[in-house]
């Protein structure tokens, strides 16, 4: 019994994260790819936006649990809805801001 739960305490570890990464990922004359990894290992969602389905790259602010944050967004063309960059981490401004420019260099 106890090899037993010593085994699932060891699944649970590689199973289970304490952190959560997200990523942009552009690539000039292709797209930007965004990732979200969760706190399991079976969590991770990806996207793929081609360039030419991408009308703008914004950077705003909205609320989100009596505070106000910056977002980033990927504006696409044909959906009525947004693609955020980071919607689990919501960076500070400045950080967001370098980013936001960064994308911005690469696409245009």
């Amino acid at each position: 019994m106890a090899i037993v739960a010593a085994a699932a305490v060891a699944v649970l570890a590689f199973v289970r994260r304490l952190y959560v990464v997200e990523s942009v990922l552009v690539t000039r004359g292709l797209g930007v790819q965004l990732t979200s990894s969760g706190p399991t290992v079976f969590s991770r969602r990806s996207s793929f936006v081609p360039v030419e389905h991408i009308e703008s790259v914004i950077l705003h602010e909205g609320f989100h649990r009596f505070a106000v944050v910056f977002y980033m967004a990927v504006v696409v063309k044909g959906r009525d809805r947004l693609q955020v960059v980071f919607p689990t981490l919501l960076p500070r401004r400045e950080p967001l801001e370098a980013v936001w420019r960064d994308v911005q260099k690469c696409l245009y």
